[in-house]
């Protein structure tokens, strides 16, 4: 866990059924740093839980407990599975880095 005092909260919740978030971690991380935030990790264990969290799959980045996914808001099918998001790039098993970025307020990379 980076425990580095700043503005926001970014949450990385996944299930350990899906390995995505694995590949998803560093890049998450590197992210907070370099905005200055902290990063929780937030294993989601049970089908109770992902209801009661609103999991729509692994991996959820979420920065102050907003979803990055501008679609997420309209969903509902929350559980344990693997997450697919949806771009203009197409589809990945990862939220595209722009998401995260515009979330958490840190400039664009060319």
């Amino acid at each position: 866990m980076i425990a580095t005092p700043g503005p926001f909260t970014v949450e990385l919740l996944y299930f350990d059924g899906c390995p995505s978030h694995e590949q998803l971690r560093p890049s998450v991380e590197h992210l907070a740093r370099q905005a200055g935030v902290t990063l929780r990790l937030t294993q989601v264990e049970t089908p109770e839980a992902a209801e009661s969290e609103r999991f729509l799959g692994s991996p959820t980045v979420r920065v102050d407990g907003v979803d990055v996914d501008p679609t997420a808001p309209e969903r509902t099918d929350f559980g344990l599975k693997c997450r697919i998001y949806r771009s203009d790039a197409g589809q990945s098993p990862l939220p595209p880095e722009p998401w995260i970025r515009a979330a958490l307020k840190l400039p664009f990379e060319a």
